[in-house]
This record gives structure tokens, C-alpha cells and sequence, in this order.
């Protein structure tokens, strides 16, 4: 089987931010994006447009793009919208995985992801294109019980380089279903047609099925689908720290994941204007359309721990809207293709 390097590996799933752990211990959190910072229903939907950059340098990182002899990878303008759903039971199809959940606690999240981007890869001999798609949903409880995770399951149906730089296929999907100190993972492939057979630069590569339970440390455990979202109910402020524990599927394990405050920075957006500010069914219209954001990193908590994800995430000062928004942020891309920049397009608050 090849060994592959997956371009979208540090995607949203991306999220796969990890470090070696210690013993974990609950973290305190705060309901950011609420006014009172409390557990309320309402549903919440953020769009971001995903790009792929060249140039970008923070601290002493270069995501600059590198060229090659062999492939050009071409991107379109992909589409990342995530929505956060308070809810009050779990959907029916998964009430058997989570039965010592239901009805435990006074609510639920429910936290669905929906990312595509198309990719072109050139060759000399000629082009191959595909539309990269990764879905999620996790299920976790509100902040006073340490967004304690539930249930979670991901699809992916996404293109890769191999280390010849020939293009990878895969489709699989994850799901964990948590139970007080005990994590049931399970990985199988999906159904995938050839879209290029009999073609040495294409091939169809298979994860590696697995079932596997994983003991944690119940309370002091977030899972992967979670952590941007968590990072919101931190009080961040200049030069705050703190290390998450989180479980991967990528590691299959709970690893630990440092989270860090570079600097403070003005970002313009367009949110502001038009209708793209909307909470409770009313836009928010702005003069200044600037947000006041902690630049903050999030990468592995250890030795080799890889290329921080940089996030810009707004300042909660509790007003209508500031709610600590994940205002955008930066993932590297393997094999110097650059980066992807995720810019938040929209938000709509029905609460």
C-alpha cells in the first residue's frame, strides 16, 4: 500500500493537533458565543470561503509554496460551514451507542461540519480533477460537564500525493462513541468508483479497517471535532497557555494539544455589511467592519509536533456580536503546495 501525504490532512478534520498527554484534567470552560455565557438553545451557522495561499510567514513559520518538476495542484474556492445545534436528545440512529447518555444531562450539542474545495492535478501528460469533501458530526455536553464528548462520526472522500507525487483516492468514515472512560473507535472504508482506471497516476488506496476501545480519563478528554470550537470557550487573553487533551482518530489515542496566544491583531472583514451578520433574524451593520482578534496557535504538545494551525478568534466582549467568533485560520499543506485560509463569510444567529 503507498504511503501517502495526505493534502487535506491538516484540513478541518485537520484539527489533527495532538500532543503526547499527561493526566488529564477538566478544563474550565464558557459559553463565549452566548451574551450571558450560558447553556441556551439556538442554532448557529458559520460559513467560511477556504483558498488556497502562497506567501504566508507567521512567527517563524514560511507556508510559502514550493515548486516541483512532477505536479502543479490548482485549487478552486472551497466552502467550510459549520453548524452548532443545541439539542435535547440524541438522533434516533445513534440513541443505541449512547444510551448511558440520554437524557443525563439538562442538554446536548450537536456540532455538523460540511467542507468541499475541487482540486486539479496537472501533469504533463495531462490534468486530473476531483471535488474533496469531508463531513462531520459530533455530539458533546454544554460546558458546565467540560464538553464532555458523546458520539462522533466523519466522512471523507478526498485525493492525496503519494510520496512518487501520483494521486491517491480514499473514502472512509469514523465514528467514536464515548462512554464514561471508554472510547469504541471504528474505521471502514466507503464505497469508491474508479474515476480514473487503468491510469498509473491515479489509484484507489484503502484506510485500514479497524475497531478498537480506548480507555480515558473521563471529564478531562475533548474530542478532535470539537477543539476550534473549544478553543472559543477559553478565556484567551496576551500570552494565555494551556494544553487540551484530546482523542484522534489519526493516532488513535488521546494525545495533547498546546494551545497559544501569539499576539492581538485587527482583522477587516465584510461581515459587517449587507446581510451577513444575523442574529436573531436581524442583520448587525457595522461603519468599522473590524474585529479585535487574539492570534492564537494550536499544534501538537510535542518535539516534532508539525506546522501550528493559526487561528484568528474574536475578542468576547458579551456584546450582540461579539461572540468570540473564529474570525479565520491557516493550514499548511503538505509537499510546498501552500496553505488554506479559512475566512468566515458569514454568520446567522437564531437564538
Amino acid at each position: 500500500m503507498k504511503k501517502l501525504i495526505t493534502i487535506f490532512a491538516l484540513l478541518i478534520c485537520s484539527l489533527l493537533l495532538f500532543t503526547g498527554c499527561t493526566a488529564p484534567t477538566p478544563i474550565s470552560y464558557s459559553a463565549n458565543w452566548f451574551k450571558d455565557g450560558k447553556f441556551i438553545g439556538s442554532k448557529q451557522t458559520y460559513t467560511y470561503t477556504v483558498k488556497n495561499i502562497d506567501g504566508f510567514k507567521h512567527s517563524s513559520y514560511d507556508y510559502s509554496k514550493v515548486d516541483n518538476d512532477v505536479v502543479t495542484v490548482n485549487y478552486g474556492v472551497g466552502e467550510y460551514t459549520v453548524i452548532l445545534e443545541t439539542v435535547y436528545d440524541l438522533d434516533e440512529n445513534y440513541k443505541p451507542f449512547t444510551s448511558s447518555y440520554a437524557g443525563s444531562f439538562k442538554g446536548f450539542y450537536k456540532l455538523t461540519t460540511f467542507f468541499n474545495i475541487d482540486v486539479t492535478f496537472v501533469y504533463k501528460s495531462g490534468s486530473y480533477s476531483f471535488t474533496d469533501t469531508i463531513t462531520s458530526t459530533c455530539w458533546f455536553n454544554e460546558v458546565d460537564y467540560y464538553l464532555q464528548p458523546i458520539f462522533h462520526t466523519k466522512s471523507y472522500n478526498t485525493t492525496s500525493l503519494d510520496k512518487n507525487y501520483n494521486i491517491a483516492h480514499s473514502a472512509y468514515t469514523s465514528t467514536i462513541n464515548y462512554n464514561n472512560g471508554n472510547a469504541e473507535l471504528t474505521i471502514l472504508n466507503d464505497s469508491l468508483v474508479e474515476a480514473y482506471p487503468n491510469d498509473s497516476k491515479y489509484s484507489i488506496v484503502k484506510a485500514t479497517d479497524a475497531f478498537q476501545e480506548v480507555s480515558y480519563k473521563n471529564l478531562g478528554v475533548i474530542d478532535n471535532e470539537e477543539l476550534l470550537f473549544a478553543v472559543r470557550c477559553l478565556p484567551l487573553a496576551k500570552d494565555y497557555a494551556v494544553s487540551l487533551n484530546v482523542f484522534d482518530t489519526t493516532h488513535r489515542k488521546v494525545k495533547g494539544v498546546a494551545v497559544r496566544v501569539l499576539a492581538e491583531e485587527k482583522v477587516n472583514t465584510d461581515l459587517f455589511k449587507d446581510n451577513n451578520f444575523v442574529v436573531g433574524g436581524e442583520p448587525i451593520i457595522k461603519e468599522d467592519g473590524s474585529i479585535d482578534t487574539f492570534v492564537t496557535s494550536i499544534v501538537l504538545n510535542e518535539k516534532l509536533a508539525g506546522s501550528p494551525k493559526f487561528c484568528w478568534y474574536q475578542k468576547a466582549n458579551k456584546g450582540l456580536s461579539d461572540r468570540a467568533l473564529l474570525v479565520k485560520f491557516v493550514d499548511k499543506l503538505p509537499n510546498g503546495l501552500g496553505a488554506l485560509e479559512y475566512t468566515l463569510t458569514s454568520v446567522n444567529l437564531e437564538v
